[in-house]
């Protein structure tokens, strides 16, 4: 089957070598919309109803009915990354979202050879500059 001429009808099938990082094996036959339901489905089920979040999390919640999980991070923090993941394998979020700064933005913009590049020539001038920028936006400093 040539993948780029997939459609809704054909269908679709796992096999037991492919366990997609541990999810169930899928049946044969499956059309590609009956799988993604499936998978929707189990991620549901995987959810967890009242799950214990870390304290750095803030739930909101909308008037049609959705939840955001706000997590509070402070960048390169080993506790936030834990935070972030367990909050995101508890809750099973649909979509995930990440606010960064401009500065960092531009950096996962780079090219590997050019942020090395930066790595390297990192000094206080630059330093500076990115907190006049973060400080620019009005937004607290991290």
């Amino acid at each position: 089957m040539d993948p780029s001429n997939n459609t809704e009808e054909e269908s679709f099938s796992v096999s037991q070598e492919d366990d997609l990082n541990g999810l169930p094996s899928l049946p044969s036959g499956l059309s590609h919309t009956e799988a993604v339901e499936l998978l929707w489905q189990v991620r549901a089920q995987r959810r967890q109803v009242s799950p214990v979040l870390p304290d750095t999390v803030t739930q909101l919640q909308a008037e049609d009915g959705s939840v955001v999980y706000l997590v509070g991070t402070a960048h390169f923090s080993d506790s936030s990354k834990s935070d972030v993941a367990a909050t995101i394998r508890a809750v099973q979020p649909d979509v995930v979202v990440v606010e960064l700064c401009q500065y960092r933005v531009s950096m996962l913009k780079m090219d590997e050879k050019t942020l090395l590049r930066e790595a390297k020539d990192i000094n206080l001038e630059k330093i500076q500059q990115a907190v006049r920028q973060v400080r620019g936006t009005g937004r607290q400093k991290d």
